[in-house]
């Protein structure tokens, strides 16, 4: 049944997702931190803030995410501490200022809050990224 070998992929894919870690995102970022004539050398940041995501999105697929800091096109590494889950998101924006309260750090696609459990719209996780 080609409908269910679709939602194993999707599962297998936010399991491949969970099971990333640190040093991969790291890695896969080292583009960040590499030094020459178009870009500064980047800084690797570890912090607590409060993410938010809308619930009543249609995009159900993307791994997303808009942070205040992070380096565009750079990954994301999101932490739920009271689940103990990990996701990965792309950063693809920044969040304009006056559009979304200010202690709002991160905001993250409907996939991504699954991937951490996340029923509430707003949550406190433990973002690393680059800047």
């Amino acid at each position: 049944n080609p409908i269910k070998v679709e939602e194993i992929r999707i599962q297998d894919s936010i399991q491949l997702i969970a099971e990333m870690d640190s040093v991969l995102v790291q890695k896969k970022n080292d583009m960040f931190s590499e030094e020459d004539s178009i870009q500064v050398k980047r800084v690797f940041k570890s912090e607590y803030g409060i993410a938010i995501w809308n619930k009543g999105s249609t995009d159900r697929e993307n791994l997303y995410a808009m942070h205040r800091t992070a380096k565009i096109n750079s990954l994301i590494e999101i932490y739920n501490p009271l689940l103990k889950r990990t996701a990965f998101a792309k950063v693809v924006s920044g969040i304009t200022d006056g559009l979304y309260p200010d202690d709002v750090e991160l905001i993250i696609t409907p996939r991504v809050a699954q991937s951490l459990g996340m029923s509430d719209k707003r949550f406190r996780v433990l973002m690393k990224f680059y800047e």
